[in-house]
């Protein structure tokens, strides 16, 4: 501190603050200020100024002394090593230089850090004495002195400094502990650095300076505004000693943010309205951001992918169970700052919708309410009701009925709730049916109701023999056609038809009976009632009808807007008319369409402009059918006269692929038409034109960034009267997700994160990444590829891993359809097939009635520790980084312990543990030979296994895996 001590041979010197202490042999020198005091053996001098005293056992002599002047002397850091601020005592070099000036020819002492260098004064008075012992960095006082030839002497002290490390930087934006990034314009940069250093900034187009202050720290106010995007910077300290740190980087700066947008439940078939309180929340924001979900006084936040679609699961008890209506408030934050904030509504309806059913009117026959009916093709009614539902809500209910083991689902319901469905089939005669309605109201709620109806056994129709049409079984262009049907098995039948008679035989076994029309009918509706007496005297009537159609349809067909055969627009349209309600049946170019005819006979049909070629001729058929079968054909010809046009993206990446995917997401339309053609595209709702030159080539490029996602894209071009068009999809994609690798076998805890174990030479790899990317693998300098399929998954196996418990590199990266080369995933997996050992066994009693006990012990890192017990329970652990575990469990007293121990590569060994008489430190297991092993070594595993943390207070974990691609997954704690 500020003590120095030198010794020279037999001489030593110290120096304490003002005074100085001279010791040789046996005589003692202590120079205080202006007093001198020596002492020898037994004499003690002291001199004060111009007094000597002098004192000798009893006597003492005082006399006056001459009076000796002191001589000039100066010393500090030479200039040379004097670094930094001149004449501030701190220095960056380690062996500085001190000089100074006194008497010409003067010998010069100096001492410092217990050491002394001496010199000479030359003629001038000058002297300088290099420090030639290497100083470590702090403070260093020192003492010179100066004799000159004539004895008189000087004395000089101070003190140093050395500091030859470079100043530490820490650089912030606006007190912002993340530094790349803000959205202030003019940020306020701080830092810290060592005290009084000299702080100068570039960054951008300007410069800027500064001085910490005494503890380091240190501010700059920018007055130049950042450019949006990417500034370089260039910091510079320099510290008092001269010493110097640079620090390169950029600062982005980042102004705006995206909206969200989409936000709605995910799984509700309404966006803002749920019939649950644990609702699933989506929506898109941007890539990066903080999203802040507050419900009531409780939030979670989540960091948005890079994907944009952001999901969030409602935690229970965030909503209030019984809340018709809850605000949430959506706080979207970006790395910069910026941030934007939603407050939406969202509804909760969670009442069951009343449902009812029956027999419509027209379909309940007889006895009006017994629900039996002789309409085999009955029409079931009802209703649907919920008090907080509105009309709209209510009209967006669907039904399902079920009945006869069929499902008719997405029955439509009246904004009254009412709701109607005939059954497209008929039912059998003489059978009971249960049916059930399920309602659905507009969230999902859901109720359901029970009932039945009963079907009369007599009944009536044409016979299937006497059906010549497609679409109906009451039409028919037979005029003496065959009607068949059921009756009560023994009764007696007459059937009236035709303003006759007649009587009808019933099979007796099956009731069946048929009757053939014996005189033509002429074209028209046709009635029949059947009359049956069954043994009890009971008459049953059954009501029927039939329709006679011999006339083929009137059918017109042409295209819309033809004239002279041609037509300029490749949106080809046929129309015509025909009977109402026939089917109309189209062929052209070797496809067929079908439509059917409205209740006027009116009809059309729109042909998607892909199945056409413009500037050729095109011949068609057109066939009209009606409900009886009979049939009428018409048929000509059309030419699309319009220009041709072709549609392509010039900077589309996945040519292989039917979809355009391209990682340009400014991308470039680009085609070929007729010259002078005006082209438009229509995308994302944003229009843009151009027109072809003179060879017909037309582009357009995007002026807006298209976000990810994939867009219809239309491309119209126009000429006088001409025109035509192409309409497609287009997908943006221009980030690659990085892949990762599933676990190698199911013990893999995968507990360091890009380590994998394994004790196959040659696994199979698995994982999941972005569809139909390309899968690059490199493992030890071999490189293997693969492709994922639609869902991402993909497989590959690998080289022969090195022998032994080696570490074997791998990295892995994807190129996605759109070109783009995902991060680079590293890691190592560790082929070990060496059975883990178990060492160090410990058994202690854990309370005084000898109940518990703890067993320990060491083994591989991580491995899994399983004790099998008689109570046919499994008691497992996990061995930690070191292969410490510890289990505890009941005492077996007179028995021994099996214990399995499992590696992370899926190796295992079996050992039995016998209970000793009382608590031991050591016990030596016993390995058990396994003959049949079952170490895993399937060489497809896709398995994330749960790690099972260490048993405590006696709690047990029991577990049961089944591996194999015909077994189960079980796992119960």
């Amino acid at each position: 501190q500020d003590e120095v001590v030198a010794q020279h041979q037999d001489e030593v010197v110290t120096q304490h603050q003002d005074e100085v202490v001279t010791q040789h042999q046996d005589e003692v020198v202590t120079q205080h200020q202006d007093e001198v005091v020596t002492q020898h053996q037994d004499e003690v001098v002291a001199q004060h100024q111009d007094e000597v005293v002098a004192q000798h056992q009893d006597e003492v002599v005082t006399q006056a002394k001459q009076v000796v002047p002191q001589i000039d002397i100066t010393a500090g850091l030479d200039i040379k090593t004097d670094s930094g601020i001149v004449g501030d005592n701190i220095t960056n070099y380690s062996r500085p230089v001190l000089s100074g000036t006194t008497i010409v020819n003067s010998k010069i002492s100096l001492f410092v850090a217990g050491e002394e260098y001496t010199a000479t004064a030359d003629s001038e008075g000058k002297w300088s004495i290099p420090v030639s012992n290497e100083l470590e960095d702090g403070e260093y006082n020192y003492y010179i002195t100066a004799t000159a030839p004539d004895g008189r002497t000087g004395n000089y002290s101070d003190y140093f400094i050395i500091d030859t490390k470079d100043p530490d930087i820490s650089f912030t934006l606006n007190g912002e502990l993340r530094n790349d990034i803000t959205n202030v314009t003019m940020p306020l940069l701080t830092g810290l650095t060592e005290a009084k250093s000299t702080v100068s900034i570039i960054i951008g187009d300007s410069e800027y300076y500064t001085t910490s202050n005494s503890v380091g720290e240190w501010s700059i106010q920018t007055t130049r505004a950042l450019q949006e995007g990417i500034n370089n910077y260039t910091v510079t300290v320099i510290d008092q000693a001269g010493n110097n740190s640079i620090t390169q980087g950029t600062v982005t700066l980042d102004t705006t943010i995206l909206p969200l947008t989409g936000i709605k439940f995910s799984h509700s078939a309404d966006d803002r309205n749920s019939n649950t309180y644990t609702p699933t929340i989506e929506g898109w924001g941007e890539p990066g951001a903080m999203l802040t979900i507050s419900i009531g006084s409780r939030s979670r936040t989540l960091t948005i992918p890079e994907s944009r679609k952001w999901f969030f699961a409602v935690p229970p008890g965030f909503i209030q169970k019984g809340r018709t209506t809850q605000y949430i408030s959506f706080k979207e934050t970006d790395p910069a700052g910026n941030s934007n904030q939603k407050n939406i509504k969202f509804n909760f309806f969670t009442d069951k919708p009343d449902v009812s059913a029956d027999l419509s009117p027209d379909s309940d026959t007889g006895i009006h309410g017994d629900k039996i009916t002789n309409n085999l093709s009955p029409t079931l009614t009802g209703k649907i009701s919920s008090a907080r539902l509105s009309p709209d809500m209510i009209g967006r209910s669907k039904i399902s009925l079920t009945i006869d083991g069929v499902t008719y689902s997405n029955i439509s319901v009246d904004k009254n709730g009412n709701w109607s469905f005939k059954l497209p089939v008929e039912l059998s005669p003489g059978y009971i049916y249960h049916y059930t309605v399920n309602a659905s109201d507009f969230v999902g709620n859901t109720n359901s109701y029970t009932s039945f109806i009963k079907t009369s056994p007599l009944s009536g129709s044409l016979d299937i023999d006497s059906i010549t049409g497609q679409n109906s079984i009451i039409e028919t262009s037979n005029k003496l056609p065959t009607l068949s049907g059921t009756a009560t098995i023994g009764s007696e039948l007459v059937i009236n038809i035709n303003n006759t008679s007649q009587k009808v035989s019933v099979d007796s076994s099956t009731g069946a009976w048929t009757y053939k029309v014996t005189e033509s009918l002429g074209d028209g509706k046709h009635t029949f009632t059947l009359v049956e007496k069954n043994k009890n005297g009971k008459i049953n009537t059954f009501n029927g009808y039939f329709i006679v159609d011999t006339r083929a349809p009137e059918l017109t067909a042409s295209i819309s807007g033809i004239k002279d055969g041609k037509i300029h627009d490749p949106n080809v349209v046929f129309i015509g008319k025909t009977e109402p309600r026939a089917l109309v049946t189209i062929s052209v170019l070797g496809g067929t369409y079908q439509t059917k005819a409205d209740n006027k006979g009116d009809w059309s049909y729109p042909l998607n402009n892909k199945e056409l070629s413009v500037n050729q001729t095109i011949n068609y058929s057109v066939i009209a059918s009606n409900a009886a079968g009979n049939r009428s054909k018409a048929s000509g010809s059309f030419y699309i006269d319009t220009i041709n046009l072709t549609v392509g993206i010039d900077d589309q990446n996945s040519s292989k692929d039917k979809d355009v995917v391209t990682n340009n997401n400014k991308p470039i339309f680009s085609g070929v038409t007729e010259n002078d053609s005006n082209v438009s595209l229509k995308i994302n709702n944003d229009m843009y034109s151009t027109k072809a030159d003179q060879y017909g080539h037309w582009s357009i490029e995007l002026q807006k960034e298209l976000p990810d996602d994939t867009y219809t894209y239309t491309v119209t071009v126009n000429k006088g009267d001409k025109m035509n068009y192409i309409s497609d999809k287009i997908t943006i994609d221009t980030v690659a997700l990085p892949t990762h690798i599933n676990p190698v076998n199911d013990f893999d805890s995968h507990i360091h994160h890009d380590s994998y174990y394994t004790n196959t030479n040659q696994p199979t790899l698995t994982g999941i990444s972005e569809p139909h990317a390309k899968i690059i693998l490199n493992i030890n300098n071999n490189t293997s590829e693969t492709m994922a399929d639609e869902n991402g998954n993909w497989e590959l196996k690998t080289v022969s891993l090195k022998e032994g418990n080696t570490e074997n590199n791998y990295s892995i990266k994807i190129i996605d359809r759109a070109g783009n080369i995902s991060e680079e995933v590293t890691g190592q997996i560790i082929f070990d097939n060496t059975p883990p050992e178990l060492n160090n066994v410990s058994i202690h009693h854990q309370d005084s009635d000898n109940q518990l006990v703890t067993l320990s012990g060491k083994t591989k890192s991580n491995s899994m520790i399983v004790l099998s017990c008689d109570d046919n329970n499994d008691y497992s652990t996990r061995a930690n980084n070191e292969g410490e575990w510890m289990l505890k469990t009941y005492n077996r007293k007179d028995e021994s312990y099996n214990i399995k121990v499992i590696d992370q590569a899926g190796n295992e060994s079996e050992w039995v543990i016998k209970t000793p008489a009382s608590d031991t430190t050591t016990i030596v297991p016993e390995k058990v030979e396994i003959i049949d092993t079952h170490n895993i070594q399937n060489d497809s595993m896709n398995i994330i296994a749960a790690e099972i943390p260490p048993s405590e207070n006696g709690v047990h974990s029991q577990y049961s895996a089944d591996v194999g691609i015909e077994h189960h997954n079980e796992l119960s704690l």
